[in-house]
């Protein structure tokens, strides 16, 4: 058993072996009605110490997998069941995380689903029925008044079923080559630790705790008009500043306030699919745009509402929108009077040559819409972001918020103010910005050195490459194959608009990566391109 522990792992003991124990749980290592081991019996088995077993044993009461028994012992608290989906069962992960691990459970992969994270296993029946006595906890006996919510649910149409790999449990996995989630030891947990007491005293504390009505955080807004903006060449008041709750609030906001059945939203394509999901929703036209080397093209004679774009750095393909065609979109906009809504979520990490002002520095008719984030840089677990708009228009904006969500938390956003206003948010970006630099080095040299086809130019900034193989190559398989090996990439066919889209493409992040996990992670990624292309 004690090739279950992996001691050169980051991951602590006692999470180890609570791993351990799950995967048990499920594979029917630990039946039901048998007693699990002691905590001496389990210690001497694993190789660790009593206290880190009953570490792991009392995580594992809390989550409710397992129950004690008064003068027996612990017991599992329902039904075992096989685990349906092994995330890699092929072993010899080697160069991962707990690279002796069998079937890479020591990565926890099959520790996390319904019943660990508060599903229908955990705790209840999920929707107000009875448990069955002398069963297991998930079967339930539905009342006969109950609703039948498919009758209730207002079904929503969704064309794009193939989604981007957005794996929340990605620590999980030994090589996430994820774009949005973050390594999470790059957090500055020290000062933002210092900066959220800060927020509770004196006289932050107010600004933290009180209902803000639909106002947002003065500090944080000053900070985001005389700190943030000016570095992107956009010049902005207080009024003309919204905080939200990340982009995703943003995009949504937006979409009520600007669009329905009757209006056309041209996108980029590839491009966001949950921003064209977000706008059809809304009950708008959606006009996919082609990216070329230069950017997206919007047809001159094309009839559209709102142009949604990514300028610095598109989504998902890394190219930068030339200065050409960014005053030609402009003087598109003036001339056929359609609002620009400027999505720019990484124009920070540039490693060679200059950033591109935002269009928002060019814009003096107030058309466009800017929004920004702090997800890529911090966390995107805090949820906070900001757009810069008209003030008639974030007055609107504002409202609706208000009608929803009233304001996003003023404890984070006082937070966030006072991390800015120390210089600390600045300090972190330049240290995120050099070790991003490092693994944009890094991954592309072992993609020039082990995928079996040109790379091509490298991306000059942005948080991914973006892999277009030869005609035949499958990216969706491939990406499903290389999971399997505790490898996480996104299908290219996954951010296309139009029916049939191309599927030779892969996104390759390295935001959330240790930079020492990147060239095996690659390895790895190109053995899997190979069985897909053989």
């Amino acid at each position: 058993m004690r090739a279950w522990i992996d001691r050169s792992s980051s991951d602590p003991l006692y999470v180890q072996v609570r791993r351990f124990v799950e995967r048990g749980l499920r594979t029917g290592r630990f039946p039901p009605q048998r007693r699990l081991p002691s905590s001496r019996e389990l210690a001497q088995a694993l190789g660790v110490s009593r206290n880190t077993i009953n570490a792991a044993y009392l995580e594992l009461v809390a989550l409710g997998l397992l129950v004690s028994r008064p003068r027996s012992g612990l017991y599992p608290a329902g039904a075992s069941r096989r685990d349906p989906d092994e995330r890699w069962p092929g072993g010899g992960l080697s160069g991962g995380r707990a690279g002796a691990a069998r079937d890479g459970a020591a990565h926890g992969g099959a520790a996390y689903d319904g019943a660990a994270h508060g599903g229908a296993d955990h705790g209840g029946t999920g929707h107000g029925g009875s448990v069955r006595p002398g069963t297991g906890r998930g079967d339930v006996v539905r009342p006969a008044s109950a609703p039948d919510w498919a009758d209730h649910v207002i079904a929503v149409d969704d064309p794009w079923p193939e989604r981007p790999t957005i794996e929340p449990d990605y620590t999980d996995f030994p090589y996430p080559f994820l774009p949005g989630q973050v390594e999470l030891r790059s957090f500055p947990a020290r000062t933002w630790l210092r900066a959220s007491t800060q927020a509770f005293d004196g006289p932050h504390r107010a600004f933290s705790l009180r209902d803000s009505v639909a106002r947002d955080d003065p500090l944080l807004v000053d900070e985001i008009c005389s700190t943030i903006l000016p570095a992107k060449g956009i010049a902005a008041t207080p009024d003309e500043v919204l905080v939200t709750n990340g982009s995703q609030q943003a995009l949504s906001l937006l979409a009520a306030t600007l669009l329905d059945p009757g209006r056309t939203v041209a996108v980029e394509n590839p491009g966001y699919v949950d921003a064209a999901r977000i706008f059809r929703r809304a009950g708008a036209r959606l006009l996919p745009c082609p990216v070329d080397a230069h950017g997206v093209v919007i047809d001159d004679v094309a009839d559209v509402d709102v142009a949604y774009v990514t300028p610095s750095h598109h989504h998902p393909t890394n190219v930068t929108l030339s200065p050409a065609r960014r005053e030609r979109l402009l003087a598109q906009a003036v001339a056929r009077d359609f609002v620009v809504v400027e999505d720019d979520f990484d124009s920070e990490v540039r490693y060679r040559g200059s950033p591109t002002p935002a269009i928002k520095a060019r814009d003096v008719d107030g058309r466009v819409v800017y929004l920004g984030t702090f997800s890529k840089f911090l966390a995107p677990g805090l949820r906070l972001g900001f757009l810069v708009a008209d003030a008639a228009l974030v007055r609107e904006l504002r409202d609706r918020r208000y009608h929803q969500t009233k304001h996003p938390s003023g404890h984070l956003q006082r937070t966030l103010g006072l991390f800015v206003a120390s210089g600390d948010y600045h300090r972190q970006l330049m240290r995120h910005r050099l070790d991003l630099r490092r693994k944009w080095e890094t991954l592309g040299a072992a993609l020039d050195a082990h995928v079996p086809w040109p790379v091509g130019e490298h991306p000059t900034g942005g948080l991914s490459y973006w892999l277009t193989g030869p005609e035949g190559f499958d990216g969706t398989v491939a990406a499903r194959l290389a999971r399997r090996h505790g490898v996480l990439v996104s299908p290219g066919a996954a951010y296309h608009l139009t029916p049939d889209p191309p599927r030779t493409s892969l996104r390759v992040g390295f935001n959330a990566i240790p930079q020492a996990r990147i060239v095996p992670g690659v390895v790895r990624l190109a053995e899997a391109i190979g069985e897909a292309t053989a």
